[in-house]
């Protein structure tokens, strides 16, 4: 049996490595800082809506839960990008959630957050495409949040 000659063997992955490499650096990849930064925003979203369905009963306390859960499940991702991206595991403490008198202004805001998370997710597909069917199905539930919150909002104001 022959074997390869090291340096032809050498030479051909390096050729293998390096066209891979270029693939790689090819791809614009979001920055762990930005990553970081959106997991904190997901757990102040997940604190916010625990604490606003405690505020609220019945269907719409039960929903506020179940956008939580979704939030949690979004830093979840984002936590896993991030250790993919820097090798480490980081813990980030949700924000207390403001106290609040008026449901209906909490959700106001909420909606405003949920609609330019639903923009920031679209734009992190775009940038790191590896990742972009996570983004895309963030952004997805961003959106079905903010259509949730509205109507939540019209049933108050009526």
């Amino acid at each position: 049996m022959e074997t390869i000659d090291p340096k032809l063997q050498s030479a051909v992955w390096n050729r293998v490595l390096g066209a891979e490499q270029d693939a790689q650096e090819g791809e614009t990849v979001v920055t762990a800082e930005e990553v970081l930064a959106w997991m904190q925003v997901e757990k102040d979203a997940w604190a916010r809506y625990r604490y606003l369905s405690c505020k609220t009963c019945g269907q719409e306390s039960a929903q506020l839960r179940k956008m939580a859960e979704t939030e949690l499940c979004h830093f979840r991702k984002l936590h896993a990008m991030y250790y993919l991206l820097t090798g480490h595991c980081v813990q980030v403490q949700a924000a207390r959630a403001e106290c609040t008198t008026c449901v209906s202004e909490a959700l106001r805001a909420a909606y405003q957050g949920e609609r330019q998370a639903k923009r920031l997710y679209e734009q992190a597909a775009e940038r790191w495409p590896a990742m972009a069917d996570e983004f895309y199905a963030m952004a997805a539930d961003e959106d079905c949040h903010s259509k949730q919150i509205r109507s939540m909002i019209c049933k108050r104001l009526t």
